[in-house]
This record gives structure tokens, sequence and C-alpha cells, in this order.
């Protein structure tokens, strides 16, 4: 996404715990900054994408963190995905103190990032929205405007419960499958022309036919984001009954050390409960 700003002619400063993330980008014509108090004195706004609600709250509020650097009037978009709450409350912090505020999660992975297709969700006021159009269409080619704090972040946990839910039934039933003497290539190969299709058994199920649990989007990022939306369902008074399975399921995945692989690999902890592998025979009768 960076990079994609900097092809764009946008000038870009960036900060990263990972050295060689930052050394990347300086390459290809960013400026460093060593932390990201630093990086928004530099800056008129500020992005910020990070894995998890604490990581957010401590680049934008903690002691080097954004709000030590940005001048007012300045704006914070928080690409991260997080909760509805922690968005409004962080837009309400944010604005009592003189600065502007967007909330953009993303959708669509890491390969629409790299090609700048991601679909983004934004909220926030309008005309801020507006200010900063085409720096998102510099990322996305599908930009959604939900205006109402927290709603841009409802939208992508919503998403992202339903990719993963419908990912949980594709690992189930490829197992059941294989298990019952339906190969799992044939079995992809009939879901694709029947009603149990999707788009996430398109993405999905060639690499798990691969066996390719490389990372991508990282298991315990999916359980992170099965998390919050449990919480909001706690707070709200709504049963997430799939979710909620779904999300031990994940547990059990992390607990034999999957979470730093692809959210794929959550069909392994059933793989071994079975005694099978669900794999494609031959490299002939893999999907492409």
């Amino acid at each position: 996404m960076a990079r994609n700003l900097l092809k764009a002619g946008y000038p870009v400063t960036v900060c990263d715990l990972d050295s060689s993330r930052v050394d990347a980008l300086a390459a290809l014509g960013a400026a460093r900054a060593e932390s990201p108090g630093t990086l928004a004195k530099s800056s008129d706004a500020v992005i910020t994408m990070l894995p998890m609600p604490d990581d957010t709250e401590e680049a934008i509020f903690g002691a080097a963190g954004v709000v030590r650097g940005l001048q007012a009037g300045g704006t914070i978009i928080d690409m991260s995905t997080n909760s509805p709450p922690f968005a409004r409350g962080a837009a309400k912090r944010l604005e009592e103190s003189g600065f502007h505020f967007l909330e953009a999660p993303v959708t669509l992975g890491e390969p629409a990032a790299i090609r700048g297709s991601l679909t983004i969700m934004v909220s926030g006021r309008p005309e801020i929205f507006e200010r900063f159009a085409a720096v998102f269409r510099a990322m996305g080619e599908r930009v959604v405007f939900l205006r109402e704090f927290g709603h841009a972040q409802l939208a992508k946990l919503v998403s992202n419960l339903v990719a993963l839910v419908t990912l949980g039934g594709i690992a189930e039933g490829l197992t059941l499958a294989a298990r019952n003497g339906i190969s799992p290539d044939r079995m992809y190969e009939i879901l694709t022309e029947s009603i149990g299709d999707s788009r996430e058994l398109r993405h999905a199920g060639p690499e798990i036919l691969r066996g390719n649990f490389e990372l991508g989007f990282a298991l315990d990022l999916g359980f992170k984001d099965l998390e919050l939306a449990l919480g909001l369902g706690r707070e709200t008074a709504v049963p997430l009954p799939l979710t909620s399975a779904l999300r031990e399921q994940f547990q059990f995945a992390r607990a034999r050390g999957r979470g730093q692989l692809d959210v794929r690999a959550v069909i392994t902890v059933l793989e071994e409960a079975c005694g099978i592998a669900v794999r494609a025979p031959s490299p002939e009768s893999r999907p492409s």
C-alpha cells in the first residue's frame, strides 16, 4: 500500500518495527522515521495499519505516538481492523484534541494490496473523506463511504466473519468428502459447479489442495477478528453460534502452533483428528 502511494506520486514517510520493511520502502523513495510521533511531525496525515487494537492504541496515543508530533488540524487514518467501539472512542478522543480521524479498514487481502485493487471501507466526516478520497483510490479500486464512526469497522468485521465461517465450512466439507471416499480435488470441482461455490472457495480451495499454508492472512489475526466480532455480539445481544464454534477451531489450531500460518491451516486440525491429508493426489489434478 505504501508502494502504491509512492507510485501515485505522494511523498511518504514510513515507520515500522521491522527495519527490513522500512529499508525496502526507503529504496523506493520513502523517507524514514524512528517513531510514529517523529513521523507525524513532518506529515499532514498519518496512516496506521497494525495487527492488534493495542498496537493501534500505542501507535496513536502512546508516549511516542502520532498525537505527540501531529500538528492540530492533522488527520489520522486508521486502516487496521479494530472494533467499532475502539473506532468511535478514537474518533472522540482525537477530535477533542483538535485532530481529524478516518477509519478505513480494507479487504481482499495481500494480492489486492499489491495490485492496488483493495476494497476500502471509510467512516468519518464527509469533508475529511473527500479531502483524502484520491489517497484511497491510489490503494484501492472500490472505496465505500459509510460516514458514521464505527460502521466501517463493523462492515469489515462482518465481511471477515462471513469469509472465515465459509472457510470453516470448506475445511469441514473437504475433510468429510475425503474421509468418505470422494477425493478433495474432485470435491472442489463439484463445489465450484454447485450451490456451494463462493469467492472464498475459489481463493482458498486450490491452496488447501496444494497444502499451501504459507502466510497470507495469519490465523492469529483471523482469531483476533473472530474475537472482536464475538465481543460486539455480546455487547449488543446478538448470538453468533457459528462464529463461536469457529473460534474454538481456530484456538485448536493456535494451540498446535499454527497461529502464524495462513487461516487456511485451520483444516490441519481436522486432518489430524481424522488421520487423513486433504491434498490433491497428483500435480496434474490440482486446480489452477
